[in-house]
């Protein structure tokens, strides 16, 4: 009986992953009522393991952010990295309109390692947060979603992806309209929730990140950066809300 009650003592839990203010809907914030906000926790690994399954797409996008072609060009968008974009609805722009962005060599890149991560350090914040500002306010098309979801690619654990789900996952409001102070402000908002996120829920987003280090067969071989697991997990908390 002994034997029996350690054993079940010893079963890990499971990796609760607490998103502490989801918008029921996006809007300015003062628009918000306080019943517009829901509290969520996920099985963090569960979800994980869903997305990777079911998401194709999905998953070809990050294959590509890690293949050889991707990664030898650490710092230039290069056509690759637009095409690979559309796999996660990279929408409202054209290769025409964004032909002086593509394959240019961005020296704004050069000053971020292409290992900086964003839980280590705030130290590149600054200079991430200034080419995404100016790709949303440069490049017709290029929003707060489609930026992330190029910029990621060449700084995968510095950059997370913002779309419309994960805004609302993270209570990442609209922010003003389209002048570089708001999209700045929504950027440093972003780094800032995902930060609190993982902060709040650090010993299970810590247990996910072990688990798919130590087995990658739950993300199809891949091993995905903490901003990218919490990502998924975001995104896939907002598209199962109303199930």
């Amino acid at each position: 009986m002994t034997d029996e009650n350690s054993s079940q003592q010893e079963q890990p839990s499971v990796p609760l992953v607490t998103f502490p203010a989801v918008l029921k809907r996006l809007d300015f914030q003062q628009n918000l009522k306080a019943d517009e906000y829901r509290r969520l926790e996920v099985d963090g690994l569960q979800v994980l393991r869903a997305y990777c399954q079911e998401m194709t797409l999905g998953m070809a996008y990050e294959q590509y952010v890690q293949s050889d072609e991707n990664l030898s060009n650490p710092h230039t968008l290069t056509r690759g990295n637009f095409k690979n974009s559309r796999r996660v609805h990279s929408l409202g722009w054209s290769y025409i309109g964004l032909a002086d962005l593509m394959d240019q060599h961005l020296p704004q890149l050069d000053q971020i390692p292409p290992d900086a991560d964003m839980f280590l350090t705030d130290a590149y914040d600054g200079r991430a947060i200034d080419i995404l500002v100016w790709a949303c306010t440069q490049f017709r098309g290029i929003n707060v979603a489609n930026a992330t979801k190029l910029l990621y690619q060449k700084r995968p654990r510095l950059i997370p992806i913002v779309d419309r789900l994960v805004r609302q996952a993270f209570n990442i409001h609209y922010i003003g309209g389209y002048a570089a102070k708001d999209y700045r402000a929504a950027f440093e908002l972003s780094f800032q929730r995902f930060r609190e996120v993982s902060s709040g829920s650090q010993h299970a987003v810590d247990r996910i990140m072990t688990s798919i280090s130590t087995d990658r067969s739950t993300t199809g071989g891949l091993l995905l950066s903490r901003a990218r697991v919490l990502d998924v997990l975001g995104w896939s908390v907002v598209r199962q809300m109303g199930d």
